[in-house]
Parts: structure tokens; C-alpha cells; sequence
């Protein structure tokens, strides 16, 4: 304990009274006889053979365990009896007890309260670093840092959980460090901690020169890290000061950490919906914004997109001599990588019908250009292309890899599955297609289709399947195309009962006229 000149003066008007109304003299030393307070009169040199003091004349006044003050007495001018000095001093060290026990007391509080301020203190550092960054790595190397300053230690390290395995993020090393300690160590600390969710206080471990703190990094009282200190200066050992400050340091850590978590999937999540966005709009702008009329055909088309913007497309493009290109596509992925790839197929499609070449060439010719762009990405696109012709209700088609598309012959009440053709688009260059006419004759429907329409999932994992696509195209083929497509849209929210849609939906259905 210190004695403050504050207690100095308490002591000094103390002893003065005491001695005013005893007649004697007071003395208060330290260990070593040195004088702290004395009375006016108190002869200092009878101090030096304070061995031959009456024992009945000095009292012990305890301030610390391992420390003492000695108070001595006299008599005064006009002298006092033996026993009134032994009252007056036993009276004179219950009140110095009592002034030191209060010293001590605010003492203590003062130094709670400076360590609370430099608690702040450092906190205040630390938020005042770290507000701008909402890098995850730096916030740890600024607090790591200021934890190494502040506790003057010679090694530190942070370590989180990553999905469900404890892995060292950052590990600093002060000039001072003796190297006796590797990353596996500082690993090892802080598991321990994170096993036990709380503080661990090592004094020199297995023979090792330096000590250990360590101390859990906590979020809404899940423990999801540790900071680990080793060494601290002049091989001093950690103290509950040391805990309290880095136990701040790592709670600040942990919120500043899971803020900028936050924050970065807050930013990925804005980013994932301006590209849905920009997808679907991309999408959106690729189909017809109007059907063709054909005097021998009823056509209706649909297109759903899933939650996730997905690759379907539809289109007709006009030709020569009242022919009609026909196409409905089917991109692998979803997002903007899938719509961009859409894109560029419509194009490369359209290009390749105009110059007149079989549904076949077209489609050989449309896959080694879209190689071209896809090698090596592993996307490719499922096609179904025709062309149609006005003058004799025909149909020329090749599938590249598409679902088959159902043509439901009225006349004998069956249906034909339109599957000639070859490997999906973009997958390998050079491949050969095959090529296959159909006439439409009057009451026959060709429902083409992708493979959102058949796998559709129900509430029990069970797929929508062609066989009950086949079903509502059979009981609603006399209806027109948007009759049955009505048909099946219903159908199929019925199967789903609401459940969420995991790909595009994209129908188009193509009626040849009939007297009804």
C-alpha cells in the first residue's frame, strides 16, 4: 500500500488530537523506524534505540500482509502514567487501522477504476481502427496487434471455427519471440478453449520458458473462436487484468467479425439479386412479344421462370418461301452465366436458319459455334428445331438432346415422340445430327416442351412424368392450343399444390386446323 499525502494529513491531525487530550507523544514509522507522522514533540532520536522502547509502549498496525507500521509513545511535558500511554495507544492504532483500512479500500477502487478506463481506453482504439474495415483478416490483424502492444506479449494468434474445424486465421510475432512456439501450439490452446468456452491460463506449460492466455471470441453466447497470447515481456506471468483486457478484445472481435460477415452477405445477396434481375430481363427481352398468325396452325405458349433465372427459350423467325423457324431451347444453369448463354444461342440459331439449310445442318452449325464459346465451361443447351412450312403443313425438325416433343395424331388417336436428332448443343464439336419431316395433319397437336413441365416435383418428391402429360394432352386435344394449355397449366398447380418451382416451365403447343 502506498501512503498517500492525503493520509498523511488524516494521520497527522489524528495523532495531534490523540496527543492534545492523552499528554503524550505519538510516533507512526514504517519497518525501518523512518518517521511518516509525528506529534511536535516527538523526540526523534529516542528512535534509534527503539530496541530499548518499553514493549507496553509500541503497537503494530497491520497494513499489508507482508508489510507493517510501528507507533510509538512518550510522555509529554507534563507527564503520564504507564497505563494511560498503553490506553492512549491502543486507542491511537485502532484509529490509524481504521484510516488505512479506508485508504486501502479507495486504493483498491482506483485502481479498478483505472483499469477500467484503460479497458475503454483501448476498446475506444480499437473501434476507432477498425469502423471502416469490413475486411475480416484485417480486423483480425488490427485487435491481434493492439493485443500484443497492450498485454506486451511476444506471440498471438486467432483461431475460428469453419465449418466445424478450428483453423489458425492470424498469427503475429513480436521481435522478442524466442520461436519456441509453432502454429500447431497456438492450434492446440486455442481448441482447448474453444472445448471448454472459457479462459485458460497456462504458467510456463511443459517446461516451455513463456506463459499462455487464452480466451474465447463469443457471438450471442455461441463461442465461434479463441485468442491465444504467449510470452509475456520479461517472462512476467498473465494476470486477471491481462484476462479482462483480452477477453474485451475478443468480444469486440467477435461482434466486428460477425458485423462485417454480415455486411458482405448482405452485399453478396444485393449483388445475387441485380444479377437475377438483369437476367431475367435479358431473358424476358429473347422471347416473342407476339405469336405468329398461321392459317393451318393455333398456336399457345407459355414460359414460367423458376425463382432462379433459368435458361428456357422459344421463338419463331420468319423465312423465305412461307417458311417459319421454330425453336425451343433449354440452357444448362441458371442466373446470368445461363442467360448470357441463351443469348448468344438465339442468335447463332437465327443466324444459321436463314440460309436455308436443313433443321440438321442447322443445328451441326449452331453446335461447333457454340463450342467455340462454351469450351471448357461445361454448359450446353438442349434444342428442339424445326421449320415449318405454310404451303404444305410440314414440319422439319432435328432434337439436339431436347425431351422429345409429343405429337398427337387425331386420326388414329395416338402419339408420335419427335426424338430424331443427336447430342445436346455445346458439348462436343463436330457432331452429326439427323434430320426427320412430320405433316401436321388436320386435328393433330405437337406439344413441345422442357424438361421443367415432367420434372415437376409434388409434396412427396414424386415427378410430374410425361405420362401425365400425355393424359391432359389426350383429354383436351379437340379444345384449342390455349385451351389446352390452360388444361395443363392447371394440371400441373394442382400436382404442385404450391410447392416451389425448381427450373423454367416453358410449353409450346402447335394445333393444325380442323372442321370441328
Amino acid at each position: 500500500m502506498i501512503i498517500t499525502s492525503s493520509l498523511t494529513k488524516q494521520l497527522s491531525a489524528f495523532l495531534s488530537s490523540m496527543s492534545r487530550h492523552g499528554g503524550i507523544e505519538l510516533c507512526l514509522t514504517d519497518e525501518a523506524l523512518r518517521p511518516l507522522v509525528c506529534t511536535p514533540h516527538f523526540r526523534l532520536n529516542t528512535l534509534s534505540n527503539a530496541a530499548g522502547f518499553d514493549e507496553a509502549l509500541v503497537r503494530t498496525v497491520a497494513v499489508q500482509q507482508a508489510a507493517s507500521l510501528r507507533l510509538f509513545g512518550e510522555a509529554g511535558k507534563a507527564g503520564s502514567a504507564k497505563d494511560q500511554i498503553e490506553s492512549l495507544l491502543n486507542l491511537s492504532a485502532d484509529g490509524i487501522g481504521y484510516f488505512i483500512k479506508n485508504e486501502a479500500e479507495v486504493q483498491m477502487l482506483s485502481e479498478e477504476l483505472l483499469e477500467r478506463y484503460q479497458e475503454l481506453h483501448l476498446l475506444y482504439e480499437v473501434i476507432e481502427d477498425v469502423s471502416a474495415v469490413f475486411d475480416e483478416h484485417k480486423i483480425c490483424e488490427i485487435i491481434l496487434n493492439k493485443a500484443l502492444q497492450s498485454i506486451n506479449v511476444e506471440l498471438g494468434a486467432v483461431a475460428f471455427n469453419e465449418e466445424g474445424q478450428l483453423a489458425v486465421r492470424l498469427v503475429e510475432r513480436d521481435a522478442r519471440a524466442r520461436g519456441e512456439y509453432s502454429e500447431s501450439d497456438c492450434l492446440l490452446y486455442a481448441q482447448e478453449v474453444m472445448n471448454s468456452g472459457s479462459y485458460l491460463v497456462l504458467e510456463r506449460p511443459e517446461g516451455k520458458i513463456s506463459s499462455v492466455l487464452g480466451v474465447p471470441i463469443t457471438v450471442n453466447n455461441s463461442v465461434i473462436g479463441a485468442m491465444v497470447l504467449i510470452g509475456k515481456a520479461h517472462g512476467e506471468m498473465f494476470t486477471s487484468a491481462d484476462r479482462i483486457s483480452l477477453g474485451a478484445l475478443a468480444g469486440y472481435l467477435g461482434v466486428a467479425v460477425t458485423t462485417t460477415r454480415l455486411v458482405l452477405e448482405s452485399r453478396r445477396a444485393e449483388a445475387l439479386r441485380r444479377e437475377i434481375e438483369f437476367a431475367e430481363k435479358i431473358q424476358q427481352s429473347l422471347l416473342p412479344h407476339e405469336l405468329p398468325c398461321f392459317a393451318s396452325l393455333d398456336i399457345a405458349a407459355h414460359c414460367l421462370p423458376s425463382a432462379q433465372v433459368g435458361g428456357d427459350l422459344f421463338g419463331f423467325l420468319r423465312l423465305e418461301n412461307q417458311r417459319w423457324a421454330v425453336t425451343v431451347a433449354d440452357v444448362a444453369g441458371h442466373g446470368l452465366g445461363a442467360a448470357f448463354i441463351m443469348a448468344s444461342l438465339r442468335s447463332i440459331l437465327r443466324s444459321e436458319a436463314k440460309s436455308g439449310m436443313t433443321a440438321s445442318e442447322i443445328l451441326k452449325n449452331s453446335n461447333n459455334l457454340l463450342s467455340e464459346d462454351t469450351r471448357g465451361n461445361d454448359v450446353y443447351a438442349t434444342v428442339f428445331f424445326a421449320v415449318y412450312s405454310e404451303r404444305d403443313n410440314s414440319l422439319n425438325f432435328s432434337n439436339a438432346g431436347h425431351p422429345p416433343p409429343l405429337l398427337w395424331k387425331a386420326a388414329s388417336r395416338d402419339f408420335c415422340e419427335l426424338h430424331k436428332g443427336g447430342m445436346a448443343l455445346g458439348l462436343f464439336e463436330d457432331e452429326e445430327y439427323e434430320n426427320q419431316t412430320v405433316i401436321l395433319q388436320a386435328g393433330d397437336v405437337l406439344v413441345i416442351y422442357t424438361d421443367g413441365i415432367t420434372e415437376a416435383k409434388n409434396a412427396n418428391g414424386v415427378f410430374y412424368g410425361e405420362a401425365r402429360l400425355k393424359d391432359v394432352i389426350k383429354d383436351n386435344a379437340r379444345q384449342s392450343s390455349q385451351g389446352l394449355m390452360e388444361a395443363l397449366l392447371a394440371s400441373l398447380e394442382q400436382f404442385q399444390a404450391g410447392m416451389h418451382r425448381r427450373d423454367d416451365m416453358t410449353v409450346l403447343i402447335l394445333k393444325s386446323s380442323e372442321i370441328l
